[in-house]
């Protein structure tokens, strides 16, 4: 086989393994996939046909090269533009590999034609607020109180904060659970370490709304990242 026959024999078996989306945009109600959820397999079938895919980037595009072991001048190559992320308490190190990630998922997408939610259809006249008044209309929880989405831009203690306030719980208590949280973490209250307690207590908040347990169900939460 050549090598745009032994892309379309991966195609085909990928369309046919039910592959999981593993991740769920929780504001506009679309599930995606993660890399984890198809890159094992991916990696498997290129090897029973005998090619190699790698990943490149420079500082104006994001290249995805598939190259036939088996007759090494041929290849198959698709580029995107790169792009930028500005994700809270992470050095521009971080904020690369964030961006990286993000365009190694969408380059494999593209190349092996994995099919996705359409995010642009799922997010056209979405409101945050009115989008979670319409999923919990019957949750009995008054319209301002069902939709938290954490802004980014803001200081990650701060958005801790506003959680709590969003959920009802005792700010009065928020010192102390946060230096217990450092000390069993054995670490210092830094911008990095309001970040992993924010973003582990947005997945709790989202795990209960969806197990429908009672002062959670109802309500829904963003914690505002584009890159996953």
């Amino acid at each position: 086989m050549n090598i745009f026959e032994k892309i379309q024999t991966i195609r085909v078996k990928l369309a046919e393994s039910g592959l999981k989306k593993g991740k769920k945009n929780e504001y506009a109600g679309y599930t995606y996939y993660e890399l984890g959820d198809f890159l094992p397999r991916i990696m498997q079938l290129c090897k029973e046909q005998k090619i190699f895919p790698v990943v490149s980037f420079t500082a104006e595009t994001a290249t995805l090269t598939v190259y036939d072991c088996e007759k090494p001048d041929a290849k198959v190559e698709i580029t995107t533009p790169m792009s930028t992320a500005q994700l809270k308490a992470c050095h521009p190190v971080q904020n690369l590999g964030a961006v990286q990630t993000y365009l190694r998922r969408y380059l494999y997408i593209a190349m092996f034609e994995i099919v996705e939610s359409d995010k642009i259809e799922a997010t056209v006249g979405k409101d945050p607020v009115a989008s979670p008044e319409a999923a919990a209309a019957s949750s009995g929880i008054a319209p301002e109180g069902r939709a938290f989405r954490c802004d980014i831009n803001k200081p990650a203690r701060e958005e801790l904060v506003r959680l709590w306030q969003f959920m009802g719980w005792d700010t009065a208590n928020i010192e102390n659970y946060l230096a217990t949280r450092a000390l069993n973490m054995n670490t210092s209250q830094t911008p990095a370490f309001f970040q992993k307690v924010l973003q582990e207590q947005i997945e709790f908040c989202i795990t209960e709304s969806r197990k429908g347990t009672p002062g959670y169900a109802g309500r829904l939460f963003d914690d505002g990242y584009p890159f996953q």
